[in-house]
């Protein structure tokens, strides 16, 4: 397993740096002060891996991808049956965003679940318009159904 990160490796491994070493994966710098170069990166690694004729998996900054979508609406199934198990409902989820995934999931899982909470997204790698302009508000407004006879 290996972990890339863009820029240059910290004096102190703290935070988010250290829990894959912790898990023993091999963590790499790509000494890039861009962000996107995490990208070249995690597909240069995937592609020593091919290289050496194994199958590798990458998976893309911020878990960007529909399996890392998938993960949250997960995680949404779960932290909604702990709340029915305490007898609670939260009237907020307050989430950070960066490329996305994150909030797709929870809107996603939400809206499947029909949870009454509130998403909030908290911009924390992209200018707010940015972010504004990727996303919709939540809950959305829910058209409203009626019946009418001839």
């Amino acid at each position: 397993m290996v972990a890339v990160y863009w820029g240059r490796e910290p004096l102190a491994s703290e935070g988010n740096l250290r829990l894959p070493r912790l898990f023993g994966a091999e963590v790499r710098f790509t000494g890039d002060a861009h962000r996107a170069s995490a990208d070249r990166g995690i597909e240069a690694v995937a592609a020593e891996f091919r290289a050496a004729g194994h199958w590798p998996y990458p998976i893309p900054r911020g878990g960007a991808s529909e399996l890392g979508v998938i993960a949250h609406v997960l995680a949404v199934q779960e932290l909604s049956r702990q709340c029915f198990d305490l007898g609670s409902t939260p009237g907020q989820i307050v989430l950070a965003v960066g490329s996305g995934a994150t909030y797709a999931g929870w809107l996603l899982g939400s809206t499947a679940l029909e949870l009454p909470w509130h998403i909030v997204g908290y911009t924390v790698s992209r200018p707010a318009g940015e972010a504004t302009r990727r996303s919709r508000p939540w809950p959305p407004k829910r058209p409203r159904c009626s019946a009418s006879t001839a």
